[in-house]
């Protein structure tokens, strides 16, 4: 799995262990002060001191997300930029007066998946050719593609946050795979060891 979606992955597993023991001291709390054991005022301190760590928490997570997202941007930033070493001589069919097929083009995107320059390259000619890239380009996502996945990653486990869904996301390592492949995410941002 990609590493930063393995960072984001820790990171929320991390937030809703911590989360989960807040929640139960707080319900004890409540039973004590229930039972009259506690003074108000000693209740609403520890109380209130609880919901300030449940809050840094919860922001603390956020800026974690926030912060992985940014290096994943950054490593995809410079991942897409071109590189003369990265072009092969399959660039001389993108160039030369041959109509490449959208298979011929997708099989050309599947070889190409991990090189920016050549998925570049690939792109641009099907965006001279039709009109739809996505209709043609099945594999090789763009850098902006790569972007937009992760987005929706850190968007989806930033919604985790403020609210603890009891074994939703990460009853096991698996589960959150799971959810990567069904949605499309895993493939367009890959499994790369540079990203």
């Amino acid at each position: 799995m990609n590493r930063y979606v393995a960072k984001m992955g820790k990171a929320a597993t991390a937030y809703l262990d911590t989360n989960r023991d807040i929640a139960s001291k707080l319900e004890k709390l409540n039973v004590i002060n229930s039972e009259g054991i506690l003074s108000p005022n000693d209740f609403i301190e520890q109380r209130d001191t609880l919901k300030k760590q449940e809050a840094e928490l919860q922001n603390n997570y956020l800026n974690e997300l926030e912060s992985i997202y940014k290096d994943y941007s950054d490593a995809v930033k410079e991942w897409g930029r071109p590189k003369g070493e990265e072009i092969t001589p399959d660039s001389a069919l993108l160039s030369s007066s041959i109509d490449l097929s959208q298979d011929e083009l997708n099989e050309l995107a599947s070889r190409y998946y991990d090189n920016a320059t050549m998925t570049r390259l690939i792109v641009d000619y099907a965006k001279s050719r039709y009109e739809s890239v996505e209709q043609v380009i099945l594999h090789g996502p763009t850098s902006d593609m790569k972007n937009e996945a992760m987005m929706l990653i850190k968007d989806f486990m930033s919604r985790i946050a403020p609210r603890t869904y009891e074994g939703m996301l990460f009853e096991t390592e698996g589960a959150f795979e799971d959810l990567l492949r069904d949605s499309g995410w895993g493939k367009i941002i890959g499994d790369s060891s540079e990203l």
